[in-house]
């Protein structure tokens, strides 16, 4: 899972850091940080509860695999039916 924390919408609430069952976060001088994305499990509970819409998560694509595509979700506040990433 890709990861990316847009630093310049993030506002440094850590919300993400405590909400998040798999300690994906951290709050490093006052921007939130994804320091463990292999441990992300694609549940988005970071995107529901993201006041900034900061986050935005990429699914992996093993090397090679052309069968696969990856795909971009970002938060817009509520959860959609494209919440879980596989």
């Amino acid at each position: 899972m890709e990861i990316h924390v847009d630093k310049d919408a993030c506002v440094g609430c850590g919300l993400c850091v405590k909400d998040c069952p798999m300690h994906v976060y951290e709050l490093q001088d006052n921007v939130s940080v994804a320091v463990r994305p292999n441990n992300c499990m694609g549940c988005l509970s970071c995107h529901e509860i993201c006041p900034a819409q900061a986050l935005e998560h990429r699914a992996s694509t093993p090397p090679g695999d052309t069968t696969s595509t990856s795909r971009s979700v970002k938060c817009f506040g509520r959860w959609s039916d494209e919440r879980r990433i596989h």
